[in-house]
């Protein structure tokens, strides 16, 4: 891309990508070739065609003019038909092509549109009061895209009303695949997952996720206000936006703001840093009320002051509610009421940090090997403090 263009000149790697921007020219020129080679063949054949079957009428008006069976100005009048008709086909022809690719789009675009999604269901169930009891029990999952790659095999897990469960372990342990199954986002292929002893899938699906707040590290906020990313389209009043924002330690910048609550968050949020970001997803999930909140690795791309900030903010929102924590860094999530140890699709640990130490698994693999990776981090800032001295 061309925004790279600096990058190729700091490598000295020019010459690679000319020959690489050469090399895959060579197939489009291959392609432009054939295409060009059908068109003038179609053209000439059309053309031709249409030649033929003038001189044709011809030679057969004059055999009828000869014989008295037609006069001269009907057959110049048929012939102007034929060519009339002849010039709107070769017009026509030539919007076959975008005619077909305007099909196939629209094919794929109305495919989708018809596609019934089998996770909605409208005539669910919905509890009396949601305790938040939640229980994986022999989950099997792989997503549709990748049938073969088992992402859950055999998954059991339960989490306690109004307990915090952290769940941890490698790259590709399946951890991350939990949410979208409680949001069902996705379903098992097989298993289930229960809440309060009911299996999600016999829940209304807009009534379950009402019970959830998800917290993620890339929140999503749309084009508008803070007021209205926060309210996010319930019908709620300022007092209790601003409560919202107070919970999430996120009214002090939000005040801070020339136009306050009113002030625009650009395309995606540009204009807020990621800690500011995550402040306003957590007054979003306050003010939601929900009875589950999910956790998904929400301060992996933050400092340390603002890692604490936002986890101020999470200790308030997660009292008094089931929690779910996806985590990388296993120093975060020691005061979780419990942390679930994930490999290969299974729960292979769970218990209290202090308990995991003990056991001396895999647990504990994991948090030397992410002490470990803060050691030369650690020894840098010693360094840097001694030069400064």
């Amino acid at each position: 891309a061309v925004s790279y263009v600096r990058t190729l000149y700091a490598f000295t790697n020019e010459t690679l990508a000319k020959y690489s921007y050469a090399t895959s020219l060579q197939a489009t020129l291959r392609y432009g070739i054939l295409i060009s080679l059908v068109q003038g063949l179609g053209l000439g054949f059309t053309y031709g065609l249409a030649i033929c079957s003038c001189a044709l009428q011809l030679w057969v008006g004059r055999f009828l003019v000869i014989h008295g069976k037609a006069h001269g100005g009907e057959i110049v009048t048929a012939l102007f038909a034929v060519i009339l008709s002849g010039l709107g086909l070769n017009q026509a022809a030539t919007n076959f092509y975008s005619f077909e690719q305007g099909r196939i789009a629209a094919y794929r675009l109305y495919e989708m549109i018809s596609r019934s999604s089998s996770s909605v269901n409208d005539d669910g169930t919905s509890l009396d009061s949601v305790q938040g009891n939640i229980v994986f029990r022999n989950v099997y999952f792989s997503y549709l895209s990748r049938p073969e790659i088992p992402i859950l095999s055999g998954f059991y897990l339960t989490v306690p009303s109004k307990k915090a469960v952290a769940l941890v372990g490698r790259n590709g342990s399946g951890k991350s695949s939990i949410i979208p199954l409680m949001e069902r986002f996705y379903d098992p292929t097989l298993g289930e997952v229960l809440l309060d002893g009911e299996n999600i899938k016999n829940l209304n699906l807009e009534w379950l996720r009402s019970q959830i707040g998800l917290v993620t590290q890339e929140p999503a906020l749309l084009s508008l206000s803070i007021r209205d990313n926060i309210a996010y389209g319930r019908d709620v009043t300022m007092d209790q936006i601003e409560e919202a924002a107070k919970i999430a330690h996120a009214h002090t910048f939000i005040s801070s703001l020339k136009k306050g609550y009113d002030t625009q968050v650009g395309r995606a949020g540009l204009a807020l840093t990621e800690e500011q970001k995550i402040k306003l997803s957590i007054a979003r999930a306050v003010l939601l009320n929900p009875s589950i909140l999910l956790l998904d690795e929400v301060t992996g791309g933050l400092d340390f002051e603002a890692e604490r900030a936002v986890h101020e903010a999470l200790d308030m929102l997660m009292l008094g509610r089931s929690t779910i924590i996806i985590a990388r860094r296993l120093s975060l999530i020691r005061n979780a009421d419990y942390i679930a140890v994930m490999e290969e699709g299974q729960l292979v640990e769970m218990g209290t940090h202090d308990e995991l130490l003990n056991l001396n698994g895999l647990y504990a693999e994991l948090l030397r090997g992410e002490e470990a990776a803060k050691l030369p981090k650690r020894m840098e800032k010693v360094a840097r403090h001694r030069i400064i001295n």
